[in-house]
């Protein structure tokens, strides 16, 4: 067990479907309180007709019947490519969608079970409280050649299999600075490595952010043109570069460790 966690009396465990609500509420809080939507609107810009309305159609009351209207599809696509092209607009039409917390939910939910529930390659490590509340929690799943929402094409869809993402860092504020986030790291990263079977961990993360400073401490990488490694030849010159393009979005940077260079080998999640 972590020392941190020990002496703040936190229980970490895997989560289940009933922890879905409040892992949902807090990952709202993680956007609202990151102010990414302008990343958001950058990636989304990138991608194709389909891909935004795969993106968009999770949280709207619409059937998929009115999805497959040519005439729908072509109006709806075009006022979704006039808000991406307005950050102020699509900034505070985000906002606005967050503070909706059924919409936002029902947007979110189906995201957060097909990511880290059902699926065998990802999990979500939450902190309790002694009353059961979540307070802190880090996800892990598949790294995969688009960044967000891939899932919505298939999510068994990776870049290698040796390869996963650490996503959804969340610490409540009453808890910050007392080494919680550092220890979440380094219960994904062996959990990744003990039960998920991956040697790799990659994390996507914001310039000034905590999150890349426990990063710097902990070993990881920035993903350059020219990193390669030997048991995974997928990672070529042009790979790289296509993922330092969808992933280093705004101010983000995507970085990656050897889970197997670890010199802290205790796992805290069994």
């Amino acid at each position: 067990m972590d020392a941190a966690f020990q002496a703040n009396k936190l229980t970490p465990s895997i989560a289940t479907d009933s922890d879905l609500p409040e892992i949902c509420r807090l990952g709202l809080t993680i956007l609202s309180e990151k102010d990414s939507f302008e990343g958001t609107r950058l990636t989304l810009k990138k991608r194709t007709d389909e891909e935004l309305l795969a993106f968009f159609k999770r949280g709207m009351p619409l059937s998929i019947v009115a999805f497959q209207d040519p005439t729908f599809k072509a109006e709806f696509l075009h006022d979704i490519k006039k808000l991406l092209d307005d950050p102020k607009a699509f900034k505070k039409t985000m906002r606005n969608d967050n503070n909706n917390v059924k919409k936002a939910e029902s947007a979110f939910l189906p995201m957060l079970k097909e990511r880290f529930i059902d699926n065998p390659k990802g999990a979500l490590i939450v902190l309790k409280d002694p009353n059961g509340n979540i307070v802190a929690m880090q996800a892990c799943n598949q790294f995969q050649d688009t960044h967000d929402f891939h899932f919505d094409l298939g999510i068994f869809d990776a870049v290698d299999s040796k390869h996963g993402l650490a996503t959804m860092l969340y610490v409540k504020p009453e808890y910050r600075g007392k080494g919680i986030a550092t220890g979440l790291k380094k219960a994904i990263l062996q959990y990744a490595n003990k039960n998920l079977g991956y040697r790799y961990l990659w994390s996507p993360t914001e310039a000034g952010n905590a999150s890349r400073h426990i990063n710097q401490k902990l070993g990881y990488r920035p993903l350059t043109e020219q990193t390669t490694f030997a048991d995974s030849p997928v990672f070529t010159k042009a790979k790289n570069k296509a993922l330092m393009n969808e992933y280093n979005v705004d101010a983000r940077q995507l970085a990656w460790i050897d889970i197997h260079k670890l010199k802290d080998r205790e796992f805290v999640i069994r």
